[in-house]
């Protein structure tokens, strides 16, 4: 956060140096405001730039075994270009190398599920998936395993089994 700030900081600076050597080039003539709304276009300009890069910088980031299973987008008011094209501001990403089943309760995965939001810290998030009925819960649920395998007292959210979490999750491990 602090690298893009100064990254704005910069391409204002910028722009209002090329502004500068422009006017001085021409001898004076452009009027004194030019400079300054030139710096603000370039420090907006670069804060688009960075906030619709976000997904695609993180997502080169992640780490092997990593897969990227949904994606949301918003659009906000004081950013009222997002209506138009709206850009991705969150993602779920799923460790499919992380993914455990029991044998004896071979419909139900375990996986190590990544929430990333722009601007927000990242949660990991254990997951729990009943592939069968497409329903998920996080394992901070869990009160008991019984001698089953099977987990006692969960918190299920039904999703469907076309849903990215839970297909990637499905599809993902052995």
């Amino acid at each position: 956060m602090f690298l893009e700030l100064i990254g704005i900081v910069f391409a204002g600076a910028l722009a209002g140096l090329v502004v500068y050597a422009l006017n001085r080039l021409l001898g004076g003539r452009l009027a004194k405001w030019v400079m300054p709304v030139a710096a603000g276009c370039a420090m907006i300009a670069a804060t688009i730039s960075l906030e619709y890069g976000w997904f695609e910088r993180t997502e080169r980031a992640l780490a092997d075994g990593l897969t990227v299973a949904s994606t949301a987008s918003d659009a906000a008011l004081f950013r009222p270009w997002t209506f138009f094209y709206p850009m991705t501001s969150s993602f779920v990403a799923v460790d499919v190398d992380s993914v455990l089943r029991n044998q004896e309760q071979p419909d139900f995965a375990i996986a190590q599920t990544y929430h990333y939001r722009r601007w927000a810290a990242l949660q990991v998030v254990p997951a729990l998936v009943d592939c069968a009925q497409g329903r998920l819960s996080p394992l901070a649920n869990v009160q008991a395993f019984l001698a089953d395998g099977s987990m006692d007292n969960m918190t299920w959210a039904a999703l469907g089994t076309d849903d990215p979490v839970v297909s990637t999750i499905c599809t993902g491990g052995t």
